[in-house]
């Protein structure tokens, strides 16, 4: 039965990965990490990468410069950075957490030429010490992508976090006790 669902499971997302590569005229990518023909993929890459601290294969979901607007929950203004110095960033910064978990749904995909946006709203649940009795932070909100066609696959180019509601501990992620 477990491998019959694995089958079914593997034909699904093999057709959604295939109709949206249909849908766009390019082929799919061979490999987990290269380029993706799929623009919706690369936004979950994106988020499953950063949980499993894949921070190599992370960067190479996004193009050389990523315009990063994250204002809605940490202030500042948003800007265009590197997106090694993004990648590193988010490593050094979130690095110490014992788990993540970003949740992405609802996504809507338009496509124009050579660029694609994708909304999707999300949850993300932070956690440092055990897996029972851990200190947690969620925030919910929704996400708005940029992806530019970089060759044969598809690439963030640009990123705005906007957030919605929030539960648990700020400090997890190193924001004041109280929002700004």
């Amino acid at each position: 039965m477990a491998s019959r669902l694995t089958r079914r499971t593997a034909l699904v997302t093999g057709a959604v990965t295939a109709a949206s590569a249909a849908a766009t005229g390019i082929a799919a990518a061979d490999t987990e990490s290269g380029p993706r023909a799929d623009p919706v993929a690369v936004t979950i890459d994106m988020a499953v990468l950063f949980d499993r601290r894949q921070w190599d294969e992370l960067r190479a979901v996004f193009t050389e410069t990523v315009w990063v607007d994250y204002t809605g929950l940490v202030g500042g203004e948003p800007g265009a950075v590197l997106a090694a110095d993004l990648v590193d960033g988010w490593r050094r910064g979130l690095g110490h957490l014992s788990a993540t978990q970003h949740l992405l749904g609802n996504q809507r995909v338009r496509i124009r030429g050579a660029e694609a946006l994708v909304t999707a709203e999300f949850q993300a649940t932070h956690r440092v010490g055990p897996l029972a009795g851990g200190v947690l932070y969620t925030l919910g909100g929704r996400y708005d992508y940029r992806l530019a066609l970089v060759g044969r696959g598809w690439r963030i180019s640009a990123v705005t976090m906007t957030p919605v509601w929030e539960s648990g501990d700020r400090t997890v992620i190193g924001l004041p006790v109280s929002p700004q």
